[in-house]
């Protein structure tokens, strides 16, 4: 099963319009999608240090079998989904 990681922007959160708005979408026309929107930091290393632990536990759930996780970046989150992906931690991403 894919997994998507939305990524939200500066000072927003996993309440955000186009979070809830993305997560309702998939959950009506994608259950076999997953869905994982952490609350970020607005300082840029605790940001950095929570992706890197979302994706590092969704490794780890998923050890027998690799799922692929994938990225939405809204605003400051493409930035963060770039490093992610410049630092082979996810497969794609989609910047918004």
């Amino acid at each position: 099963m894919i997994t998507i990681l939305y990524i939200h922007g500066f000072l927003s959160s996993p309440q955000s319009s186009k979070a809830r708005v993305t997560e309702a979408w998939l959950r009506q026309h994608r259950p076999d999608i997953g869905f994982i929107c952490p609350a970020l930091s607005a300082y840029p290393q605790q940001a950095r240090q929570q992706l890197d632990n979302v994706v590092r536990a969704h490794g780890e759930d998923n050890h027998a079998k690799p799922h692929p996780l994938v990225a939405i970046g809204s605003s400051l989150g493409g930035f963060w989904a770039t490093y992610l992906l410049e630092n082979r931690q996810i497969e794609r991403a989609v910047l918004i």
